[in-house]
């Protein structure tokens, strides 16, 4: 019988195998990547402080560069870390995978790296509470500390998500796609987040290995839900069938 998340199905079932598969594949590892980032972030923000000053010299590099021009375009590139537009975005890309794919299993997927990197990221500033870097700030500042990125986080589950799916899509096409195209599309959502990264540094926010854990924390997220939600193998369409040599059939 197939599942709910491959079938327009019952709401119910949907939701009810949705949860099945959060509580026994995700929750327990969820609370593992939010232990592993709340140890690198004490280990950075107070035991390796001395050792880590040296990252203070990327920002003010990036500080005394800055024109009229890049504080433009870094203000659009941290831009599409907001909470408010991953928020949006993931909606709007969640709701089109449902109506082409005609399923909900992709759309799930993304939501819930999403969801999982975000959450992962708050619960993780409250006990490593780093200061941002002593540079000028040109973004507010908000409540949370300075590690991880969240911004940065949020947009590799995001786009980083889109990516995968594109290359599974990639991978079950007959015929599949020319690699050149393939490597075309891999782009946009490959280079948002080191964008938003870059942005996030340029403009005092983060430290580098605060946006580097951000980009750890997305990518685990991201492995995560694809364990839960994409693993399960698609339908063999030929199973049941003759073999040529004469084998029974299944039927």
């Amino acid at each position: 019988m197939p599942s709910p998340l491959d079938t327009r199905g019952r709401p119910r079932a949907l939701l009810a195998d949705t949860w099945h598969r959060f509580v026994h594949l995700v929750a327990l590892r969820a609370l593992g990547i939010f232990l592993l980032l709340t140890t690198l972030g004490l280990l950075v923000a107070h035991v390796l402080d001395d050792m880590l000053r040296g990252e203070t010299t990327v920002n003010r590099f990036l500080q005394a560069r800055r024109t009229p021009q890049l504080d433009t375009l870094t203000h659009y590139g941290s831009m599409i870390g907001n909470t408010e537009i991953i928020i949006v975005c993931t909606a709007i890309v969640a709701t089109l995978l449902r109506l082409l794919c005609g399923r909900w299993r992709e759309a799930v997927f993304l939501m819930i790296a999403v969801a999982l990197a975000s959450t992962t990221f708050t619960l993780t500033t409250f006990p490593v509470e780093r200061e941002r870097p002593p540079v000028e700030h040109l973004d507010p500042a908000p409540p949370t500390s300075s590690f991880p990125s969240g911004h940065v986080g949020a947009a590799t589950a995001l786009y980083g998500g889109l990516a995968l799916l594109l290359l599974l899509w990639h991978r079950r096409r007959e015929p599949a796609m020319p690699g050149w195209l393939l490597a075309g599309l891999l782009v946009v959502p490959l280079v948002v987040p080191l964008a938003v990264a870059v942005a996030r540094l340029y403009r005092g926010m983060h430290y580098l290995s605060d946006v580097t854990v951000g980009v750890l924390n997305g990518v685990l997220c991201l492995a995560l839900a694809a364990h839960a939600y994409l693993r399960d193998p698609e339908p063999d369409v030929r199973s049941g069938q003759k073999s040529s040599s004469g084998a029974r059939s299944t039927e």
